[in-house]
């Protein structure tokens, strides 16, 4: 059984200074084994229902994958969901796992 496991520490762009409650963070995050030496990159973002409301506001629609949603920024707890989803993408092969990773995350090789 392959199983993932962040390869880095995340990676954050547009993290608040501020207000905490009101974010839209995006993060990148290396995935792999333990037993490799090469990674996949996946992106999400992180963000609060404040700011998604302002977005509803201003354009009266959003996807929703590839997104985490939380009332306050914290990168522990992030980091802390990200390696409770990896638990449960464990499959026979790395290209299984990546997959099952990609429901949650968009996989750099996704062919969206």
């Amino acid at each position: 059984m392959i199983k993932p496991i962040l390869k880095r520490p995340l990676e954050y762009r547009n993290v608040p200074e501020d207000n905490d409650e009101d974010f839209y963070v995006a993060i990148t995050a290396v995935i792999g084994t333990q037993d490799s030496t090469g990674a996949d990159l996946f992106y999400f973002y992180a963000a609060s229902p404040k700011r998604l409301q302002r977005l509803f506001e201003d354009e009266g629609v959003f996807w929703g994958k590839d997104l985490l949603i939380m009332n306050k920024f914290d990168s522990r707890i992030i980091e802390e969901e990200v390696i409770k989803m990896l638990e449960e993408c464990a499959r026979e092969t790395w290209e299984e796992v990546a997959q099952a990773i990609n429901r949650f995350l968009f996989w750099e090789y996704d062919k969206r």
